[in-house]
């Protein structure tokens, strides 16, 4: 089902026998079905006292005051966007949608307002057809019909090639939005037929409503006073179109240059080559595990192994940990990985202090821990080494060996947490195995050797680690598209208004031409004014791009930085575009005779 919760099997249990809210390690979501409609803002108000009258004392019993149970109530209708909680997948995020959604409406109706230039544009060329057609008897109302349904069937052939390339790349779009989205309800014809009269009435309304009201007499004459009219407010829609052009340019560098500090950041830990195989939670798989991983030390393909709870990205389990500073006892949950001593020479993680675990020393299987350089800030130790630490109840006071240098084990998006490793390999979760992917075909025929009842569940490391920005892959894809649109459309919109400019000035441009003026000096009379445009959309944009930008890579712990070059490259790049477009148009104006520009009728 198209649903956020995905269920594979059901398993009743009976919580009414429960007598304790800490002893057992549930890890479960209450639903609650309200005779009413559900006040959510109160019913979570009422929560915290539920959690102190009842939880409390037991965190207390056991020396757990610092510790607080939190609890939260949400819509089952809110699930989709909501924030992500222990042991919940990603979902859909509201703020990526309304962006998007409304960056999609702004570039409809930009691209509106732009056909009404062009459309403009050419229904001025026509004013004589209109007046002539208003001279034998043509009314207001039969030239509007005539503009609007010119317009409306414009438009339907655009509906029809815009939804023949919707179902064209609706599966390029599923498989990159991982979806399965469809054109098969009512909803999603409903929308494009709403849509289709509003668009053919706003496109065609001007020329429908204004041009069908020249005077004829003026209009055979030369003197088309409607061509003079809104050419101001269509300045203000091309300032708007540069400041969307110039905002998603930057934002489209800015997120460029982050994936790309993402791609060649120092991570301190070597993932490349190593392949994960978890082990199932299953007592005969696991018995049989001991011999699989002496059959894939013997392997000639297989350069290293080592056994533990692997380096899922997610991490391994949280678990609440003792620590001791200065003969005082501390709690802290923090991240808990299972290994042995081929791990971190596997993943080539250095060592800043201490040794790594060892199978000459027995004690290391016992009370032996590596912690990263993170624990040993938040804790305050002057190197970590010797330090007391151990799990919460475990009765074993262990000591720490070693210190790492900080790896990331989780994405960028997140601060290098404290964590902490035990030498555990039995019962083993998982086996990191050296090698290169040709050598899966022997993995797997050892696997079914082994473990013929299960199938060979693996991973690799660099490609699960890279999966947690596949949202940001999808980000910049989508974000690239509709900077592509943006662009392309203000390019349209510049073309349109300088039509419009010329077909004003085109006794102006005659006159210059027979006076001596070159083409080069038209062009640039014509584009000092666009550039005036160009630099009030940036005054605007730049600010607006580098406070989305700042936000942006501010959901990132570590980031890259803005530059100058972010915002000046997007410059150059729309006043390139805005000679060429103009030069293009004026160059075609400055070739035509004279004569005929100057010629009255």
């Amino acid at each position: 089902a198209n649903s956020d919760i995905h269920i594979n099997a059901l398993v009743y249990k009976d919580w009414s026998s429960e007598t304790s809210w800490t002893n057992s390690d549930f890890n479960v979501y209450t639903f609650v079905l309200f005779r009413d409609k559900p006040d959510i803002t109160g019913f979570n108000s009422r929560l915290p006292g539920l959690t102190r009258r009842y939880i409390q004392p037991e965190l207390d019993q056991q020396g757990l005051k610092g510790y607080i149970f939190d609890f939260e109530a949400e819509k089952l209708t809110d699930v989709h966007f909501s924030k992500g909680k222990l042991g919940d997948e990603a979902k859909g995020s509201r703020q990526f949608l309304t962006i998007f959604s409304w960056l999609a409406i702004f570039i409809l109706l930009v691209a509106l307002l732009n056909y009404i230039n062009l459309s403009t544009a050419k229904a001025v060329e026509r004013a004589k057809e209109v007046a002539v057609r208003k001279v034998v008897g043509a009314g207001p109302g039969s030239l509007t019909r005539q503009f609007l349904t010119e317009s409306s069937f414009l438009i339907a052939i655009a509906c029809v090639l815009s939804l023949g390339i919707v179902l064209a790349i609706l599966p390029v779009f599923n498989r990159l939005l991982n979806t399965s989205i469809a054109f098969d309800s009512w909803q999603s014809i409903l929308f494009p037929a709403l849509l289709f009269p509003l668009t053919s009435l706003l496109a065609g309304g001007y020329p429908a409503f204004v041009l069908s009201r020249f005077s004829p007499l003026k209009t055979l004459k030369g003197q088309m006073e409607g061509a003079n009219k809104g050419v101001g407010l269509r300045k203000v829609f091309t300032v708007i179109q540069f400041a969307i052009a110039l905002i998603m340019l930057s934002g489209t560098l800015v997120i460029y240059r982050q994936m790309q500090f993402v791609a060649h950041k120092d991570l301190g830990a070597n993932r490349g080559g190593i392949t994960c195989i978890n082990i199932p939670p299953d007592s005969a798989a696991r018995t049989a595990a001991p011999a699989f991983f002496q059959a894939l030390r013997r392997e000639a393909g297989i350069q290293d192994i080592s056994i533990g709870s692997g380096l899922p990205s997610e991490g391994f389990q949280l678990a609440s940990i003792v620590l001791w500073k200065d003969g005082k006892q501390r709690r802290m949950m923090m991240n808990l990985f299972f290994a042995d001593p081929r791990l971190l020479p596997m993943l080539d993680i250095k060592l800043a202090a201490g040794r790594n675990f060892s199978d000459s020393l027995r004690t290391d299987r016992q009370e032996g821990w590596i912690v990263n350089q993170a624990l040993v800030r938040a804790m305050g130790w002057k190197t970590g080494v010797g330090e007391g630490i151990s799990y919460e109840g475990s009765g074993v006071k262990g000591k720490v060996v070693g210190v790492v240098k900080d790896f990331y084990f989780q994405s960028l998006h997140n601060v290098i947490a404290p964590m902490a490793m035990i030498y555990k390999t039995d019962p083993p979760v998982a086996v990191l195995t050296k090698t290169t992917p040709k050598e899966l075909p022997r993995l797997r025929r050892l696997w079914r050797t082994y473990e013929p009842a299960f199938p060979l569940d693996y991973y690799f490391l660099d490609e699960n680690f890279a999966k947690q920005y596949d949202n940001d892959r999808i980000t910049m894809s989508l974000f690239n598209a509709f900077t592509f649109l943006a662009v392309l459309i203000c390019v349209i919109g510049l073309y349109g208004l300088v039509s419009l400019l010329v077909l004003r000035r085109t006794k102006e441009i005659g006159i210059r031409k027979v006076l001596g003026a070159s083409v080069g000096g038209l062009i640039a009379l014509f584009t000092n004014d666009l550039l005036l445009l160009l630099g009030v959309a940036a005054a605007v944009a730049f600010p607006f791009a580098a406070i989305g930008a700042r936000r942006w890579l501010g959901s990132y712990a570590y980031h890259t930085g803005l530059s100058a070059w972010i915002f000046i490259l997007p410059a150059a790049a729309i006043l390139f575009l805005t000679i060429a477009v103009t030069g293009y148009r004026i160059f075609k104006a400055a070739l035509a005779n004279p004569v005929k520009a100057l010629r009255s009728e």
